[in-house]
């Protein structure tokens, strides 16, 4: 069979980790081999999972599964080079899924735009995550308003980065670590959040909605942001700290503690959100 039409089934189970493939598509181009992958992980049993990815080259979506799919987690993937995926545990499943090996920058300069590098995750909206992401070289879209995402440290890795916090009033602890590249967050109406930020080379910008709950706390100074004009300057000395008069008050209360980087942070109202 030739190397354009390749298809390899596998698997393997090992006491508590099993480690599992779907059919793979492999074709050479250019001398780097464009694969596709795609994966499933069942539901059944799970009462929370800890998913841990490191995506690769290309663009990077993750977003809700369907409300009556019976999978916990579904992913089709075109990539280059090898790909481990590894699921622990029955009730607090554990998933990762990675690209294996130290060259994906470097294949970023041997795969030109029009093969179309994605890597496509959809999760469970039923159970409680946890999920630690670490950006490629691309553009990641991570959408988890319908998720039941309690907590996320994400690395954007180099590109732009947009992520939308889920929709519910619980509150949503996230650390962000910016790359090299624009990232922008965006808390929906009625969402409570906790955001941890390292700026990276690049700009955070997050958007709320008009009447939200705020408070901005830094070490840097207010030359470095860019805030709506109802944010009162609440302390002084050397960790500022800027709030809204409705922060105390607030159903679903937003905070944000900036760490710096060599970036700045715009943090704004927007209606559509």
């Amino acid at each position: 069979m030739s190397n354009g039409d390749r298809k390899v089934e596998w698997s393997f189970d090992f006491e508590n980790m099993r480690v599992r493939a779907g059919q793979v598509v492999a074709e050479t181009l250019g001398g780097a081999e464009v694969k596709r992958l795609s994966l499933r992980e069942a539901l059944k049993g799970a009462e929370s999972a800890r998913v841990e990815i490191d995506f690769s080259v290309g663009r990077a979506t993750l977003r809700a599964l369907d409300v009556d799919s019976p999978n916990l987690l579904e992913a089709d993937l075109t990539y280059v080079g090898d790909i481990e995926f590894q699921v622990e545990g029955e009730a607090q499943r554990v998933i990762t899924l990675r690209q294996l090996g130290s060259s994906a920058s470097g294949l970023a300069a041997l795969i030109s735009d029009e093969h179309d590098l994605h890597w496509d995750i959809r999760l469970a909206r039923q159970i409680p995550l946890t999920l630690a992401l670490k950006g490629g070289v691309g553009k990641s879209d991570i959408d988890l308003s319908r998720l039941l995402a309690r907590r996320l440290k994400l690395e954007t890795g180099v590109g732009q980065a947009k992520l939308i916090t889920p929709m519910e009033a619980t509150t949503f602890a996230a650390e962000l670590i910016g790359g090299v590249g624009q990232s922008e967050v965006t808390i929906p109406a009625g969402g409570a959040a906790q955001l941890t930020i390292q700026g990276g080379i690049g700009a955070f910008r997050v958007l709320t909605s008009p009447g939200a709950g705020l408070r901005l706390a830094s070490k840097t100074g207010l030359g470095r942001f860019s805030l709506p004009d109802d944010m009162q300057r609440a302390t002084s000395g050397a960790r500022a700290v800027w709030q809204t008069p409705n922060f105390s008050d607030a159903a679903a209360p937003i905070e944000i503690d900036f760490k710096g980087g060599l970036g700045s942070c715009s943090l704004e109202y927007s209606d559509s959100h």
